[in-house]
């Protein structure tokens, strides 16, 4: 009897586990079949009262028709979560050198990305616009080079 094979593990880790990250895996999801299964998760989701998502991340979201993931609870990163993945995709180099300092992982399954977060003083003006469409301008960049990116690892990966 042939034994199943377990899928393929993304794992997307940015800072906070509210935008980047869950926007990658949201977006790969839409991408892969049941050879294939995402994640994500922040290495300092403490530091955010956010529970799940920025508000621009669910702009952005529905925007584009991402469901997945972008209501849960946001992940700490963890060595297990690290150890368990195929593919670590760090968000930026920051992260990625933060990453190396804090949990112990295979570094040749580590991908570093060059996609910065929103500046703090933008995330501001973001939020009190309380504006979708407004979320939606202001992320499309971002969006757009994560797309790109997940659309090169996932056709790397097939």
């Amino acid at each position: 009897m042939k034994q199943k094979q377990e899928p393929f593990m993304i794992h997307f880790v940015c800072r906070g586990n509210t935008y980047r990250s869950r926007v990658a895996a949201a977006y790969t999801a839409t991408l892969i079949d049941d050879r294939f299964r995402v994640s994500s998760s922040g290495i300092e989701t403490y530091n955010s009262s956010i529970r799940t998502s920025e508000l621009y991340a669910q702009a952005i979201a529905h925007a584009h028709n991402l469901t997945f993931g972008m209501d849960d609870p946001k992940t700490q990163t963890t060595d297990d979560l690290l150890s368990g993945a195929d593919v670590i995709v760090f968000l930026n180099q920051d992260v990625y050198s933060d990453a190396l300092t804090r949990y112990s992982f295979d570094t040749s399954k580590a991908l570093a990305w060059d996609i910065a977060d929103i500046e703090l003083s933008v995330r501001t003006e973001i939020l009190a616009s309380k504006s979708e469409p407004a979320q939606v301008q202001a992320t499309a960049a971002t969006f757009q080079q994560i797309k790109e990116h997940c659309d090169t690892l996932y056709a790397q990966l097939t």
